[in-house]
C-alpha cells in the first residue's frame, strides 16, 4: 500500500514531501506512546509522612516514687504543632505543649500508695495528621513523709509527729538544727508501714530563749525521699501570768495564776509588804494553779505577791505583782423568799471570804432594833426566823457579818407587811384587759392573774390556812400564792359533779355541791382533813348549794329531802357525834345562800313556802322559821336570791328581782332589821355573789352596769355610790360566781 502511495499519481517531489510528514507523525506517536507507558509505570502519588511520638523516659509498666518528670519525644518532616499528654485518658491545659521541651512534672505525693495510672501522648503536625504513643502504666510508690509537727512536753523532751504515707520506707532520718539552715542527723528510727502517723521523742536540754528546728525524710532500699516541712520553735520559759489574789481572810491569801507554756516543774512564791523587797516564802509544785499562803493578814496593810517558774535547767523572770489589802465586805442582796404568819425566810449574798457568823436584827413598826434577832453560821446564806407576825404591823430587818474582831456595815434594809386581795372566780378570760383563766385578783388598784388559772368554771372561793381553795365544775383545787400552778385537792368522778360552796368557819373547811364522790366524801358534802376529804355521814340525796356555821354547828342547804338517813326540807345541821339533823321544819324550795345576821340565820333562794309564808327569804331564830317582815320580793318564776352579805350593820341580798316590799330594787337590796331599802339604782343584771372586802361591798354576777356607771360583771359599793373595778371581767358568757379574800405578805427594800 505504501508503495502505491509513492508511485501512483505523484512525482518525486511530492513523494519526498509526504515522507517528511509521515516521519513527523511517527515521531509524535512514539513520544505519546512513551508518555502513556511512563504514567502507567509510576502509579498514584505517595501521601506525606505522619508524626512520630513516644514517652521517652519510661515504657511498659514502671514504678514512680513520689514524683517524676514525664518526657515526650515527637518529630515530623513538616514540624510538630501540638503535643498532648493523657493521664487516665484525660488531659488538661497543663499537659498540652506547643513547643519543645515536651515534659511535665508529675507530683504523685498525694496519690494513694500503689495506685495505678495510664499515660500516652498524642502529636499533631501541620498537615493535620495525629499520632498516638504506646501506653505506659505507672504505679505510685509513696515515700516522702509530710505534715511534721513539733511539741515540747517540757524543757527536756520534744515530741515530733509526722504522716507516713509509704509502704516501702524502712527508716526515717531525723535532722536537727539551731538556725533552720545547717542541719545534722540527730537520730534514725525504723519505719512501721502499719502506722500512718509516726512519732519520736527527742530527749535533750532545751534552754530558755533558744530556737530548735527539725526535719524528717524517709529511706528505702536505694532511695531517699525529699524532706518534710521544717518545724521549729523558740523556747520561752515564761513566768506565770495573771497572778492574782483570789481571796484573802485573816489567816490566808489564796493566789491563782496561769502557766503559759506548761514547762514549769515548780513555782517560787515571793511576798512583800512594801512592793520592793520580796522574800521567797514557798516553792509550789508545778501542777498547782492556785495555792493558799498562810499568814496573819491585817486590814491596815497592803500585801504584794509575785512568782517565778522553775525547772531543773531553767528559771523564769518574775511575774506581774498582785497586791491587795484585807477587805471585809458586807453581805448584800438581802431578800425575803417566804413570809407566813409564823415564819420569815431570808436569803442573801456573801461577799466576804471570811467571817464567823451573820446576824439578823429586826424591829416592829418604829420600835428598837433587836426585838427580833437571829445568828446564822457563815457557811449558810439563808435562814428562817420564827415568830407571830401580825397582819396589822410592819417589820423591818437588817443583816451584817461579824468576827471576833470585826463587823461589816449593814446590808440593805428590808420591810414586810400584809395585804389582803380580792379574788374572783367564774367564767371569764380577761380581767382589766389582762388575760386570765376563770380566776383573777384585785389589789384595790389593778387586776392580775392567779397563777395559770383554772380550766373550768369556778363557783366558790375560800381561804383556808395558807391557801385559797376554789370549787367549780368537776374541780376543787388550791393555790398557795407561790408559783403558777394550782394544786388539785380532791378527785371528782362524776361528769356532772360540781362544787358550789366552801366554808372555812371555826378552823374547819366543808364543801358542798352535786358530787357523788369527792375523795372519800359522799353525796354532795365533805370535810377537808388536810390531805383528803372525809364523809359527813352518807351525805344528801340532792345538791348542796350553801354551807355555813351557826352556834358551833355546820349548816348545809340546797335542794334535798334526806340528810344522812334523816328526812329534812332542803336544810340540815351537822353534829359531829350524832350526824345530820333537820333544822326545824325546814323550807319548801331550793335554798341558794345562807348568812348569819343579828344572831339569826337567813336563807335565800327560789322557794315560796306557804307553810311559813316566806317567799325567797326566811330566817331561823334557833327554834322556828319565820318570814322577814315586808319581804315582798317580785313574785316571778325567775325570781331568785343567790347571795347575802352583812355590810355596815345591814343585810344585803342579791339575785334576780326588780322590787322588794314596794321599793325599786334592781337585783340588790338591803335590810336594816325593820325595813328594806334600795342600793343606789341597783344593778342592771343578775347578782350571783356579794362579798365584803376592805370595808367595801362587792357585787359579782352577769351585768354591764351598776348604778349609773359601766361595770362589767363586778362592781363595788362604798356605802354611797357604785364604783367600777377597772374594766371588770369579760369574755364569752362571762359571769362572776364567787369571791373571796386571800392575803399575801409583801416585802420591799426601803
Amino acid at each position: 500500500m505504501f508503495q502505491s502511495l509513492f508511485t501512483v499519481g505523484h512525482d518525486k517531489s511530492d513523494i519526498s514531501q509526504l515522507a517528511k510528514i509521515m516521519k513527523k507523525i511517527l515521531i509524535a506517536s512514539i513520544i505519546s506512546l512513551f508518555f502513556i507507558m511512563g504514567c502507567k509505570d509510576e502509579g498514584p502519588e505517595a501521601p506525606p509522612p505522619v508524626p512520630v511520638v513516644q514517652i521517652t523516659n519510661m515504657s511498659g509498666t514502671v514504678n514512680i516514687v513520689d514524683s517524676t518528670y514525664i518526657e515526650i519525644g515527637a518529630s515530623d518532616d513538616k514540624g510538630i504543632i501540638r503535643v498532648e499528654l493523657y493521664m487516665n485518658n484525660t488531659t488538661d491545659t497543663g499537659r498540652v505543649f506547643y513547643h519543645p521541651p515536651y515534659r511535665w512534672l508529675w507530683n504523685a505525693k498525694n496519690s494513694p500508695d500503689s495506685s495505678l495510672f495510664t499515660f500516652f501522648a498524642r502529636a499533631y503536625d501541620a498537615d493535620g495528621n495525629v499520632s498516638t504513643s504506646p501506653v505506659v502504666i505507672a504505679r505510685v510508690l509513696r515515700l516522702a513523709p509530710n505534715t511534721l509537727q513539733l511539741a515540747f512536753a517540757n524543757d527536756t523532751a520534744a515530741v515530733l509527729t509526722w504522716y507516713n504515707p509509704s509502704s516501702i520506707a524502712t527508716q526515717f532520718e531525723i535532722e536537727k538544727s539551731s538556725d533552720g539552715v545547717n542541719f545534722y542527723r540527730r537520730m534514725t528510727i525504723t519505719s512501721d508501714s502499719a502506722l500512718s502517723v509516726m512519732s519520736a521523742v527527742m530527749v535533750d536540754s532545751f534552754y530558755n530563749d533558744s530556737s530548735y528546728y527539725y526535719r524528717v525524710r524517709a529511706i528505702a532500699p536505694n532511695l531517699k525521699s525529699s524532706y518534710t516541712n521544717t518545724v521549729g520553735k523558740k523556747i520561752h520559759f515564761l513566768p506565770p501570768a495573771n497572778v492574782r489574789i483570789v481571796s484573802m481572810d485573816e489567816d490566808s491569801a489564796k493566789i491563782a495564776w496561769d502557766d503559759n507554756d506548761h514547762l514549769a516543774q515548780g513555782y517560787d512564791m515571793l511576798t512583800s509588804t512594801d512592793g520592793i523587797h520580796f522574800t521567797r516564802v514557798k516553792v509550789i509544785p508545778g501542777y498547782y494553779r492556785s495555792f493558799k499562803i498562810w499568814n496573819t493578814y491585817q486590814t491596815i496593810k497592803t500585801y504584794y505577791f509575785l512568782m517565778r517558774a522553775r525547772s531543773n535547767i531553767n528559771i523564769s523572770d518574775s511575774s506581774n505583782i498582785a497586791f491587795a489589802s484585807l477587805n471585809f465586805p458586807a453581805p448584800d442582796n438581802f431578800e425575803i423568799t417566804l413570809v407566813r404568819d409564823n415564819l420569815v425566810r431570808f436569803h442573801w449574798r456573801d461577799n466576804s471570804t471570811f467571817g464567823s457568823f451573820f446576824k439578823i436584827e429586826g424591829k416592829i413598826n418604829e420600835g428598837a432594833w433587836g426585838t427580833l434577832t437571829k445568828d446564822v453560821p457563815r457557811e449558810s446564806t439563808y435562814a428562817s426566823l420564827s415568830g407571830n407576825f401580825q397582819h396589822n404591823k410592819t417589820y423591818t430587818f437588817r443583816l451584817y457579818l461579824t468576827t471576833s474582831l470585826n463587823a461589816t456595815v449593814y446590808a440593805n434594809l428590808i420591810k414586810i407587811y400584809f395585804k389582803d386581795e380580792l379574788y374572783t372566780g367564774g367564767v371569764f378570760n380577761e380581767a382589766g384587759s389582762i388575760p386570765v383563766n376563770n380566776v383573777a385578783r384585785w389589789n384595790g388598784d389593778s387586776w392580775s392573774p392567779v397563777g395559770d388559772g383554772i380550766n373550768s368554771p369556778v363557783y366558790s372561793l375560800r381561804k383556808f390556812n395558807e391557801s385559797i381553795f376554789a370549787g367549780g365544775k368537776q374541780v376543787i383545787t388550791s393555790w398557795n400564792g407561790r408559783g403558777t400552778s394550782w394544786t388539785s385537792v380532791g378527785t371528782i368522778i362524776g361528769a356532772n359533779d360540781n362544787v358550789y360552796s366552801i366554808s372555812d368557819t371555826n378552823g374547819q373547811m366543808v364543801a358542798g355541791g352535786t358530787f357523788a364522790h369527792l375523795g372519800t366524801a359522799l353525796n354532795g358534802i365533805g370535810r377537808w382533813l388536810g390531805s383528803d376529804w372525809q364523809s359527813m355521814g352518807p351525805g344528801m340525796d340532792g345538791p348542796v348549794y350553801a354551807v355555813s356555821f351557826l352556834n358551833n354547828l355546820f349548816v348545809a342547804a340546797g335542794n334535798f329531802s334526806i340528810a344522812g338517813n334523816r328526812p329534812v326540807n332542803n336544810i340540815a345541821s351537822w353534829n359531829t357525834s350524832s350526824g345530820w339533823h333537820a333544822l326545824g321544819s325546814g323550807i319548801v324550795g331550793t335554798i341558794y345562800c345562807l348568812k348569819e345576821f343579828n344572831g339569826d340565820l337567813y336563807a335565800g333562794g327560789s322557794f315560796r313556802d306557804t307553810a311559813i309564808n316566806a317567799n325567797y327569804i326566811a330566817k331561823w331564830d334557833g327554834t322556828y322559821w319565820t318570814p322577814i317582815t315586808g319581804s315582798g320580793l317580785t313574785t316571778l318564776d325567775s325570781t331568785r336570791v343567790f347571795s347575802m352579805a352583812v355590810f355596815n350593820g345591814e343585810l344585803y341580798v342579791g339575785g334576780r328581782f326588780t322590787s322588794i316590799n314596794g321599793v325599786n330594787a334592781n337585783n340588790i337590796a338591803k335590810w336594816n332589821g325593820t325595813s328594806w331599802q334600795s342600793v343606789g339604782t341597783g344593778i342592771a343584771g343578775v347578782v350571783r355573789n356579794l362579798y365584803v372586802y376592805n370595808n367595801q361591798l362587792f357585787a359579782g354576777g352577769r351585768f354591764a352596769s351598776a348604778g349609773d356607771i359601766s361595770a362589767s360583771n363586778i362592781a363595788m359599793w362604798d356605802g354611797l355610790a357604785w364604783n367600777a373595778l377597772g374594766t371588770g371581767v369579760t369574755g364569752i358568757n362571762s359571769t362572776v360566781y364567787a369571791m373571796g379574800t386571800f392575803g399575801s405578805w409583801y416585802w420591799l427594800v426601803p
